[in-house]
């Protein structure tokens, strides 16, 4: 029999030739307690044990800036002037408007050459991108990008080791106060190398008088 304790919770599973795939929610916060994991009987086993939690879309800090993955978002406004097209940071004081471009830039840095990472930009709602398409793309390494209406993804048989940078542009398509988006980039094989930037807060967007 395998117990698992963390604080006041627990759980036991009896040994079989293999084991069931057991979930629960724990709805007290359990920050800070300890873990414990015991085994009775002859043999040995294994498993792994993962602990999500919920929070609010504009409470996220940035992860994994020490780790071997990591990335970082960047959202921009596209202004064309006399001088061509500028490109002015979005923090959490402008305000948009419909029909405005605007820019994600996404940069992944990684100390080690890997294989089959996901890139996954969850954008704002009110956001959208018409022109873009999924299909498999060269800039930067080889990949293929997936459009959702939610989110774009990149998928990588191989990411080198270094910095890459990845860019899409998309268009205002409604007026209100929405929660900015972040990205996430993990190792789908190796879930301990991920890691995600911050979400920024509030995208303020006004109809434009």
């Amino acid at each position: 029999t395998v117990s698992l304790r963390i604080g006041d919770f627990s759980i036991s599973v009896a040994d079989t030739l293999q084991m069931p795939i057991w979930r629960d929610l724990i709805t007290e916060n359990i920050d800070g307690e300890e873990l414990a994991l015991t085994q009775t009987g002859d043999g040995f086993s294994y498993g792994a044990l993962q602990w999500q939690r919920w929070q609010e879309l504009d409470g996220i800090a940035a992860e994994g800036k020490e780790r071997p993955l990591s990335v970082e978002r960047y959202l921009w406004r596209v202004v064309a002037d006399e001088r061509g097209e500028v490109f002015e940071p979005v923090t959490s004081e402008a305000v948009l408007h419909p029909g405005d471009r605007v820019r994600v830039q996404l940069v992944v840095r990684t100390d080690r050459d890997m294989e089959y990472v996901w890139l996954k930009d969850l954008h704002s709602a009110a956001f959208d991108a018409p022109l873009l398409s999924s299909g498999f793309r060269y800039e930067d390494c080889p990949h293929y990008r997936a459009v959702r209406d939610e989110a774009v993804s990149y998928f990588f048989e191989e990411l080198p080791k270094g910095k890459h940078t990845f860019e899409y542009t998309m268009f205002v398509t409604q007026s209100g106060t929405f929660s900015d988006g972040y990205a996430e980039v993990k190792s789908i094989y190796n879930p301990e190398f991920s890691g995600h930037s911050a979400a920024k807060g509030k995208v303020k967007i006004e109809k434009r008088q």
